[in-house]
């Protein structure tokens, strides 16, 4: 475009910030603050008023980048000076009446709202409690004393209208005022920001009145008081008055816990009051909907500072009382064992009355929460869920730090997606490894692949990649072992229920258990066991997709403990070979790395530096789409499926090979909606291609598309021939080499022989005669002999009886009276494919 083209300047448009300080007038002072700075602050400086400083507090966002410095300067007297800088351009008129221009650090604030202090701890630990203190000094001495916690300040005390308390909606805080008047003003002025902004909760410490007047968690702990006093006072921190509840009749929250007046006998004294228990919160009323249980969950910090959250169900409360406050005492509550104190607690608890009920959730995955369909994440998160659905989160969920994430979705992508552009089985695993969430959403059974090959080939970098979606890609994070006990594998499927469960080394699981692990998973459900009272306990359900890697297959692994591999088995646990047949293990395209292994060895590292925010952006995403318009969806799963069998799948598969090419189709719909939501930087029709292109792997390592008892059945009885021959078929001698007058020779005798065989001089080779009971018994033990032989007979392999419709045929044996009734297999079948 030349100049006469362009537009003319909208005369009335807004200055832009350089045209604001270029065009200042000569007088002013502009100030333009630049977040973040791009340079780090000095450690300290001289004030021309206050002299040299201190201590410097550095304010940072939540990557560690420079937003603010607080300066402290104390001057002759002992008087304290806080001062701060921020990074910008400044433009101003100096003492000399010279206009200076200068972009650095300034004694400047950046605009409002401020940043918090420690907001770069706050992003690290995004599930620690946190704590509000007045002042950077006293969050310094606050993260020391309470390592469990987060501690975060906005300043001096008439700072917390000023700051911005947004990074702290959703989180459990606790206040701890100054000793003095200006302290307990902040406390309660950062209270009301904070349930402005939706803490989670808000709770503020009652610092005794023996302390000294402004003293704070930066000043020395005076005698007689100790740090375990400190740390009891934030765990008997009170709720502030939004959250608290009506009390039952004779109970009150006073001097650290509860207490209770007991009723007196008419005419007497009434007896003095007795201690119940340490602080504690009734969060809410709980519903599991999914079993019909209620209860009410209790919260409170314990002696060592952490929160605790314990599930009190309503059964239990009308139970012995000495359970209730075992429950409690054992997850770190202090409670009175003495004078009936127990039996007050359990009534305590039946009695109150929280504001809300909300849906108890004790399992990652799909729930419903008033009438909405929610996922509650591994991680702790429940997504979907707001006024209207309200959740409680199990304390286990969130635990497992298999789940945590590291960096950002950008790094991922480029450190890890990108490079599986053109590698099938790098691209699949990764696009079957977000199927997990979309199982239920189609009404899918639980099941998935697994990817076998020689060690070195690749496969266990595969399965890494595609646990780095999830969580860390590697055995302490997201990968899990193969070797191990059932109910082992049980809970660990019921933890990635609605998620991705990764198994790795197939090779070192026990072969006699291993078809049970498989369908235990597929099934959804643990065993039925018994409760040590004799009934029944609540069973675990799940869907989960499973992703495996071993040097073997699964029917090799069985048959390794004499067990034969059902054709269900193979829809449930689909082997896809680790080799791509591009020379290069897994690898097909090296993405300017020199060699395959430098690129596997640098998807294995990045796998562990570069994970979890995959999963967290395709649930978002998967969770709004499905609340917009779950038809919708359903339709855009179902097209791809559609799609990848119309390019990849031959005509007349049968009903076991088209479930499976349904898995396949279930993970390329998973990756093209994570294509379309920009979180795999793939072009689109990538994740489609690579599942297709695996899918005929799958295919042709079967050898086609027929049902697999066919397949599996015509493997059986080549390898019986294959292993027995000579040793088990005995060759009879023909007429014509009998004695001349005398009885036919006898041919070499074999042992345990299942039938004989002969040359073929119709059409060449030879011919195996099999006896009708061992063709039964010993050849197609197992499986449906009558069957086998017409699959044999179908593709040529078997010499049928035309006449009477039998599969097996009289023939005439050298040595033998008269005829018997033989199955003729043809050699054909050692040489031919399963085809």
């Amino acid at each position: 475009m030349n100049d006469m083209q362009r537009p003319a300047p909208d005369p009335f448009a807004p200055l832009t910030n350089a045209e604001r300080l270029d065009g200042a007038a000569p007088d002013a002072e502009v100030w333009e603050p630049i977040l973040p700075a791009p340079d780090q602050p000095a450690a300290t400086v001289k004030h021309p008023a206050h002299g040299a400083s201190q201590v410097s507090h550095v304010y940072r966002d939540r990557d560690g980048a420079p937003l603010m410095v607080v300066y402290r300067f104390t001057d002759a007297s002992g008087g304290k000076q806080d001062l701060p800088q921020s990074y910008g351009r400044r433009v101003w008129i100096d003492p000399k009446g010279k206009r200076q221009d200068r972009t650095g650090w300034h004694w400047k604030r950046p605009a409002k709202p401020w940043p918090l202090y420690g907001l770069d701890a706050l992003a690290a630990r995004p599930d620690a409690p946190v704590i509000v203190v007045e002042g950077e000094k006293s969050a310094v001495s606050a993260a020391r004393i309470f390592p469990d916690h987060v501690a975060v300040t906005s300043g001096g005390s008439t700072s917390a209208t000023s700051a911005d308390w947004s990074p702290l909606a959703g989180r459990e805080v606790t206040i701890w005022p100054d000793r003095d008047a200006p302290g307990a003003k902040y406390a309660r002025a950062v209270a009301a920001q904070l349930e402005a902004i939706g803490a989670a909760s808000v709770a503020v410490v009652a610092v005794p009145e023996s302390l000294p007047e402004k003293w704070d968690l930066a000043d020395p702990v005076p005698p007689p008081f100790t740090a375990d006093d400190l740390v009891r006072l934030l765990c008997e921190a009170q709720p502030t008055a939004a959250e608290a509840i009506a009390m039952p009749a004779g109970f009150e929250w006073r001097d650290g816990g509860l207490w209770v007046q007991p009723a007196g006998k008419p005419g007497q004294e009434p007896p003095a009051p007795k201690f119940i228990a340490a602080r504690f919160d009734v969060v809410a009323e709980t519903i599991e909907s999914r079993v019909g249980n209620f209860g009410k969950l209790v919260a409170f910090t314990d002696r060592t500072g952490r929160k605790r959250e314990v599930l009190i169900g309503a059964k239990m409360l009308h139970g012995d009382p000495k359970e209730v406050a075992g429950t409690l005492a054992a997850a770190g509550l202090k409670v009175n064992n003495e004078g009936g104190c127990q039996r007050y607690l359990a009534s305590f608890l039946n009695q109150v009355r929280p504001a809300r009920i909300s849906e108890y959730v004790s399992r990652a995955g799909w729930h419903k929460a008033a009438s909405r369909k929610i996922y509650v994440s591994a991680w702790g998160t429940a997504y979907g869920a707001d006024a209207d659905a309200p959740v409680v989160i199990g304390s286990t969920l969130g635990a497992d730090d298999a789940f945590e994430a590291a960096g950002t979705l950008a790094d991922w992508q480029r450190e890890v997606a990108r490079f599986a552009i053109g590698n099938d089985r790098a691209a699949f695993v990764i696009a079957a490894s977000l199927a997990g969430p979309l199982l239920r959403i189609v009404g899918d059974q639980s099941g998935g692949f697994h990817l076998y090959g020689d060690s070195q080939s690749g496969k266990t970098s595969m399965l890494s990649i595609g646990a780095s979606v999830w969580g860390r890609g590697d055995r302490s994070g997201q990968i899990r072992q193969w070797r191990a006990t059932l109910n082992g594998l049980e809970a660990v499927a019921a933890e990635t229920s609605d998620a991705v469960l990764f198994l790795d080394e197939m090779g070192q699981a026990d072969g006699r258990e291993v078809g049970d692990v498989v369908y235990a998973i597929s099934n959804e459900a643990s065993k039925a066991r018994a409760s040590r009272a004799g009934g029944s306990r609540s069973r675990s359900t799940w869907a989960t997709m499973l992703l495996s890697s071993g040097e073997i297959t699964l029917e090799t692994k069985m048959a390794e403990a004499g067990k034969r591999m059902m054709a269900g088995l193979d829809v449930r646990l689909s082997s896809i070979p680790a080799d791509a047949g591009a020379g290069m293990g897994v690898v097909q395209r090296l993405h300017d790395f020199p060699t395959a292994q430098g690129l596997i060895d640098h998807l294995r590292r990045a796998a562990r530096s570069h994970y979890g925010t995959p999963a967290r952006a395709f649930i978002e995403r998967l969770v709004a789409a499905r609340a917009d318009d779950e038809t919708g969806l359903i339709d855009r799963i179902e097209q791809t499926r559609k799609d990848l069998v119309e390019a990849h799948a031959p005509a007349g598969m049968d009903n076991q090979a088209a479930s499976i090419a349904a898995r396949f189709g279930l993970a390329a719909a998973a990756g093209e909606l994570a294509i379309a939501w920009g979180i795999l930087p793939w072009p689109r029709g990538e994740a489609l291609r690579a599942s297709g292109e695996c899918f005929e792997a799958w295919l042709d390592d079967r050898g086609g598309e027929g049902s697999g008892e066919d397949f599996r059945a015509i493997r059986q009885v080549r390898a019986f021939i294959e292993a027995h021959g000579a040793a088990r078929f005995e060759r009879p001698v023909p007429a014509s080499e009998t004695a001349a007058g005398g009885d036919a020779a006898p041919g070499l005798k074999v042992r345990d022989r299942v039938g004989f065989v002969r040359d073929s001089f119709s059409r060449g080779g030879v011919e195996y005669l099999i006896l009708p009971q061992a063709w039964r018994s010993e050849v197609c033990k197992g499986i449906d002999a009558k069957r086998t032989a017409k699959l044999l007979a179908d593709r040529g392999w078997l010499v049928a009886e035309p006449s009477s419709g039998r599969f097996d045929k009289k023939e005439r044996i050298p040595g033998w009276p008269s005829a018997i009734r033989v199955y003729v297999i043809r050699d054909g079948i050692l040489g031919g494919d399963d085809e």
